[in-house]
């Protein structure tokens, strides 16, 4: 050991406990920096294995203030997330919640785009399932501004139509 206060083996710096940590008050085996506890951190008040930056939770995460494993980036909980402030696992953005999202501000499942909530809609603003385009609410749409299941073109109410403002 080299340096004051340290317990273990090997260890440099200030007040650590374990094997071949560097830096102060780092607890376990092979990290660097302040206040990690776990194995393999680098950075400042890292908890779990192998991760880099401040504040991570969990396992392989690389970034600030990630809860979970393997996440990239700021702020996200869960697993295999890119980004910032995504919650679930899988997602790619920012401010994802639910799994396998890409964009920004979608909830649910498989979403793709901006502010969709629902599952497998691609756009911005759909609500509901496998909508593509932008404001539709229902399933299976595609333009815009759709309501209800099936439809295809702009401002149509209700179900299979195809065209522009038509209902039934």
């Amino acid at each position: 050991n080299n340096g004051q206060g340290n317990t273990g083996n090997l260890n440099a710096g200030q007040g650590n406990t374990g094997l071949n940590n560097i830096g102060t008050g780092n607890t376990g085996a092979g990290n660097a920096g302040q206040g990690n506890n776990g194995t393999g951190n680098v950075g400042q008040g890292n908890t779990g294995d192998l991760n880099v930056g401040t504040g991570n939770t969990g396992t392989s995460n690389n970034g600030d203030g990630n809860q979970g494993d393997a996440n990239t980036g700021e702020g996200n909980t869960g697993d295999r997330n890119q980004g910032q402030g995504n919650t679930g696992d899988q997602n790619i953005g920012q401010g994802n919640e639910g799994n396998s999202n890409i964009g920004q501000g979608n909830s649910g499942d498989q979403n793709i785009g901006q502010g969709n909530q629902g599952a497998t809609n691609q756009g911005s603003g759909n609500t509901g399932d496998s909508n593509k385009g932008q404001g539709n609410t229902g399933a299976n749409n595609e333009g815009q501004g759709n309501t209800g299941d099936n439809n295809k073109g702009q401002g149509n109410t209700g179900h299979d139509l195809n065209g522009q403002g038509l209902s039934n």
